[in-house]
């Protein structure tokens, strides 16, 4: 029930309030101007309809607070369809706030009803200190004009509370407050974002999917680069997690996967800014790799269950996005990216051959050695060696018979041997798990391909 202020104050709608404000101060001038109410008790004629008036304002008071509370209980209710952890974006404190003036106005109307009877002269509060003299039925119908003045800003404020966009930024601002004191989340605070992305994707509101799934990754990173491991992995799982859960649906897969990889982008440049530093910074350079890694292995698993879906264009566009991690990894002396990249590349490629999508192996094929050759030219071994090692993997996945992607797999890996060394690629070779179809695709790759380049090509050097 709690909201910081000023993000409060910047969310409301700011031409409202200022009329209000404006409209509650000529009101405040003209009832205690110009208003005329008897400080003699014993003029019954003028004092019976102020008693009228004060016994209206209560009951109307009364009335309209259980109007509002009605009116809050519907929003509030609304905004559970998307998560019921919600619930506490309507009864925040100027709700409480609202609710006890009403029951604090609707009150001083009765006490001063009672209270009316019983002076039997002068009933007038006195502050010395200014020289003013006020009717306490003067302040009575002041606080009913607050009240009913104060029901527009109120009322205006449910367009944002109900837009399922403003729900998941409160929920937002209020992790990334928390995260910030206590430097960590526990599993059902985060949750509550990952509840309105899967909501908003059950009612096909894409728009609410993107915005929130932004913010579910913004958490996420914030968490990699302050080095709180356990809630940054919490929150990628779900990342993951909604994606597959929305594979099948023709934009939600797409736009998650183009967020996690900027994330990834974001996460893997910023290692390379911090060589030397503090102990504190090398540990926020790790956690900032370790989250893109982290981010390829999600990507992957997500292209995997696209691929066994026939998803195929999905796919592409998911190996792309490792792949560019992995390229940026290596340019800036992250081995662990660019190995990572090729690695899950080496599995999306052989899952691809196994279904014979010989176009798609192209790619991957092409992605992995342009991995690699990024690996080399930085001197990261690492992903060189793997860029190798999953390039042989696809070539023992794809069938004897498809003499298109054998073709495919094996001029990729000659361009790489080529631009690195043989040795590199057969010490790669070795560390590969060993198979019947890879040593087939082994003697293969050399009688058509080595051979000829060794005989002819490098010969004529």
């Amino acid at each position: 029930m709690t909201i910081d202020l000023l993000y409060w104050l910047g969310r409301q709608n700011k031409i409202v309030w200022a009329g209000s404000t404006l409209g509650l101060l000529v009101m405040y001038i003209c009832i205690l101007k110009f208003l005329d109410i008897p400080q003699d008790m014993s003029d019954f004629p003028r004092v019976n309809p102020i008693r009228t008036l004060l016994g209206a304002i209560a009951t109307g008071l009364i009335t309209a607070q259980a109007l509002i509370f009605t009116i809050t209980l519907v929003a509030a209710q609304l905004n559970a369809r998307y998560s019921h952890s919600m619930i506490s974006s309507v009864f925040t404190w100027p709700t409480a706030l609202l609710m006890s003036l009403y029951m604090f106005s609707s009150i001083y109307s009765m006490i001063t009803l009672a209270v009316l009877s019983m002076r039997p002269t002068a009933f007038v509060i006195n502050f010395p200190i200014v020289s003013l003299y006020i009717h306490p039925v003067s302040i009575s119908i002041c606080l009913a004009a607050t009240c009913l003045i104060l029901l527009i800003p109120y009322l205006w404020s449910f367009k944002s509370i109900l837009n399922p966009e403003y729900m998941a930024s409160h929920e937002y601002h209020r992790q990334l407050n928390k995260l910030h004191k206590t430097h960590g989340l526990a599993d059902e605070d985060t949750s509550t974002l990952s509840d309105i992305t899967l909501s908003a994707f059950g009612y096909r509101d894409y728009r609410t999917f993107e915005f929130t799934f932004k913010r579910l990754a913004d958490l996420a990173l914030v968490a990699w680069q302050q080095s709180i491991i356990g809630t940054a992995e919490t929150i990628h799982r779900h990342l993951v997690e909604i994606t597959i859960n929305s594979i099948e649906d023709p934009r939600c897969p797409r736009v998650a996967c183009i967020v996690l990889g900027e994330m990834g982008e974001k996460l893997s440049p910023r290692v390379a800014c911090i060589a030397f530093g503090e102990m504190g910074e090398k540990l926020i350079a790790q956690s900032s790799a370790e989250g893109a890694r982290q981010v390829i292995i999600g990507l992957s698993e997500v292209g995997e269950i696209a691929l066994e879906n026939g998803n195929l264009s999905l796919t592409r566009e998911l190996c792309a996005i490792v792949s560019n991690i992995g390229e940026i990894g290596a340019a800036n002396n992250l081995g662990v990216l660019s190995e990572e990249s090729a690695y899950s590349l080496g599995q999306i490629g052989g899952t691809a051959a196994k279904h014979d999508s010989s176009d798609l192996v192209r790619q991957i094929s092409n992605s992995i050695r342009r991995v690699g050759y990024a690996s080399h030219i930085n001197n990261q071994i690492l992903g060189t060696s793997q860029s190798f090692s999953s390039l042989w993997h696809i070539g023992a996945c794809v069938p004897i018979t498809t003499e298109d992607s054998l073709r495919t797999v094996s001029r990729e890996i000659e361009l790489l041997e080529q631009t690195t060394s043989i040795d590199q690629s057969d010490r790669a070779y070795e560390s590969t798990p060993q198979s019947d179809s890879l040593a087939s695709f082994r003697k293969y790759y050399i009688a058509s391909f080595r051979k000829y380049y060794i005989d002819n090509i490098r010969g004529s050097r």
